[in-house]
């Protein structure tokens, strides 16, 4: 793929996740397109469909998901707490709240048959090997699942607007940590 295409299909998946997260699924296209800077066209070049595209966000999010389990992984030798700190730190930033509750509730994709199920399954597995490490190193209760894990991340990472970010800078961060205490035995 040209680099240019990869600018506009970067381009348009950045502007539909954050779409689909402040809008939900059924943003038009055409406003898509406006905040990705692309026209219409282009658009329908990558993402031929709103699935399309819905998948296209989705393997995005996983792709970010993967990157950060594998820098944990690199770094668990020398540091297994801050190698388990820094991912949790890095999913948290994906912002992950409002945007599943946009996409998991509002589209086919989670229906009977969606691509959805596979999907939570992926993200599940590769998570998995991440928290059996953090329990045997003493950083996470044995009771916390990758569901549960997930959950949790999600929570913290709820968007909550400009004006709780003005009126305590920091909040996530702090959150996060108040999560990654919680998670300890």
């Amino acid at each position: 793929m040209r680099v240019d295409a990869v600018a506009n299909r970067d381009s348009i998946i950045k502007a539909a996740r954050e779409l689909f997260a402040d809008v939900g699924v059924d943003v038009p296209v055409r406003r898509i397109a406006a905040e990705a800077g692309v026209g219409i066209g282009t658009l329908y070049r990558h993402f031929p469909d709103r699935m399309s595209l819905v998948v296209g966000v989705a393997d995005e999010v996983y792709e970010q998901l993967d990157a950060a389990a594998g820098r944990c992984e690199q770094a668990w030798d020398r540091d297994p707490e801050a190698a388990w700190a820094g991912f949790v730190r890095e999913v948290a930033s994906l912002r992950l709240g409002r945007l599943l509750t946009q996409v998991g509730t509002r589209s086919e994709l989670f229906e009977a048959g969606g691509l959805g199920p596979a999907l939570r399954e992926r993200a599940v597995a590769r998570i998995s090997g991440l928290l059996q490490a953090a329990h045997a190193a003493g950083l996470v209760r044995e009771e916390v699942d990758p569901v549960r894990f997930q959950i949790g991340v999600v929570e913290v990472s709820r968007p909550l607007g400009a004006i709780v970010d003005e009126m305590a800078p920091g909040w996530q961060d702090w959150l996060v940590d108040v999560y990654l205490r919680g998670l300890r035995p």
